[in-house]
């Protein structure tokens, strides 16, 4: 690790005194699906669509980086071993091919007004959004609920099987929730108050 990702680890030291920046700050959601557009700012009338034009590995790396940027090693990307994953997002890259394909989507989403990734030095990148703003689509994911007992339920969580060049996501996900969650809704929104860990789900 050089000494930016030393750096990096040294934040985790003193959370209450970083404060971060972000070179898009608006909310939006990340396509699954070559050919599904960006949706930007809040839901409703002001949501915007942004169409880019990514092939599959774009497409793929993206929801990698997102998916870093929003769990980080609580639920871990399965890296491949010239990534390095660190704190904020941030994701180290040895892999001559990868980082090109990474400057190159940098630079096809700046050309589109989407300056989602932030890259430092050489081999640093990561997606440059505040996690509470950065979004899947509902359909990015599936779920089980179980009982274990009368004071608990057991909600999992299927990502779609999505391998790239930086890593593979984590498939099941498994949350312990408390009882006392109204579930009337559950098939139509998954932000519960109550979720120790948010997935980020805009259901459509």
């Amino acid at each position: 690790m050089d000494n930016f990702g030393y750096l990096l680890n040294q934040i985790n030291e003193f959370p209450e005194s970083f404060e971060d920046s972000f070179h898009f700050s608006e909310m939006v959601d990340i396509p699954i699906e070559l050919g599904d557009s960006f949706k930007c700012a809040p839901t409703g009338s002001n949501e915007r669509p942004c169409f880019v034009d990514l092939d599959h590995d774009e497409l793929e790396i993206l929801l990698a980086m997102a998916w870093h940027r929003l769990h980080g090693k609580n639920f871990p990307l399965k890296s491949r071993k010239s990534v390095y994953l660190s704190l904020s997002g941030w994701i180290e890259v040895k892999d001559k091919e990868l980082l090109e394909l990474l400057k190159s989507l940098q630079l096809k989403l700046n050309d589109s007004e989407l300056p989602l990734i932030e890259s430092y030095d050489r081999n640093w990148f990561r997606l440059s959004v505040p996690r509470e703003n950065l979004f899947f689509n509902g359909e990015f994911f599936t779920y089980n609920l179980i009982k274990p007992r009368p004071d608990r339920w057991d909600l999992q969580l299927f990502t779609e099987v999505r391998d790239s060049k930086m890593g593979k996501l984590p498939k099941i996900v498994f949350l312990a929730i408390e009882n006392s969650i109204n579930w009337q809704n559950m098939s139509k929104t998954f932000e519960f108050s109550q979720v120790y860990v948010i997935f980020q789900l805009r259901c459509l």
